[in-house]
């Protein structure tokens, strides 16, 4: 038994770039999407819209 769990550690450290090569693109291009749409939410829903304080001032 602790042979077989010492063999199945090794294949995962030989197969850990092979998931890293084919995770990496994926989360690269959601991070892409997410913070490219970013700009224009900000756009759509801006931080610093005047009050009627500042307006009335």
């Amino acid at each position: 038994m602790q042979q077989l769990t010492c063999e199945l550690f090794f294949v995962s450290l030989l197969l850990m770039p092979l998931s890293m090569a084919l995770a990496g693109p994926a989360l690269v291009s959601l991070l892409v999407v997410y913070f490219g749409r970013m700009p224009s939410d900000e756009i759509a829903h801006p931080l610093d819209q005047p009050t009627e304080a500042t307006v009335a001032a």
